[in-house]
């Protein structure tokens, strides 16, 4: 992915009414081959994984980009969009802080120790974040959504998840349209709603973006 292309968040943003930016960062860099290779190179050595062409080809959006906003359409409608993507190298080299505490069964730990998160909301500060499950030999390492200690596998790879980004721009939860959501569960309940009143929201901000596969999602799908 281009980061040109990626950069049509930030100016789609800037120019979108109703909208206010918080923090921005547009730390964007198109890495040569060379570097990208090396990048691949260390992290095959250091955790035995192999980086797919289509995941490195991506490595050069990941590179501290990010943007917090905010939008307020008439009285009711408000709502906030959040990203920031951590650089993959450092993703797939460093661990991060544990997920996990004495009281976690035994039994969880060894995912909970896999999931290196890679888009994180620190301006919502909400302990939410996607995150790889990273396994040696597991390519493209599967997406999970964790929401304050719930975890919930995406069907999306990394591409498909830049991809997303673009057009959602980052609206709280948009990773549940991508994720097998028991939509009657307790802690689930309203989200749907949740998600079409944000889905109406981008279309009136961002109408030259086509939501209609975001709507297809949702129980019913479709617009209203």
């Amino acid at each position: 992915m281009r980061v040109q292309r990626f950069a049509i968040v930030f100016a789609e943003l800037r120019r979108a009414p109703h909208v206010e930016i918080h923090t921005i960062q547009e730390r964007l860099e198109d890495f040569a081959d060379v570097i990208l290779t090396s990048f691949r190179d260390e992290i095959r050595q250091q955790t035995g994984i192999e980086l797919s062409p289509e995941l490195m080809a991506s490595m050069n959006v990941s590179n501290a980009a990010g943007v917090y906003w905010s939008y307020q359409i008439e009285d009711r409608r408000r709502g906030a969009g959040e990203f920031k993507l951590r650089h993959l190298r450092e993703v797939f080299l460093y661990e991060t802080d544990p997920l996990w505490s004495d009281e976690t069964p035994a039994d969880r730990r060894p995912f909970l120790k896999s999931l290196r998160y890679f888009d994180y909301r620190p301006g919502a500060g909400d302990d939410k974040f996607a995150a790889f499950a990273l396994t040696p030999g597991a390519t493209p390492p599967p997406i999970w959504y964790w929401d304050r200690g719930d975890c919930s596998r995406m069907s999306l790879d990394y591409e498909g998840y830049l991809e997303a980004l673009i057009v959602t721009k980052g609206v709280t939860d948009w990773q549940y349209l991508f994720c097998d959501v028991d939509w009657r569960a307790p802690r689930h309940r309203g989200l749907d709603q949740a998600l079409r009143a944000r889905l109406d929201a981008l279309v009136t901000l961002f109408p030259g973006h086509d939501y209609a596969p975001y709507y297809a999602r949702l129980p019913g799908g479709g617009a209203r």
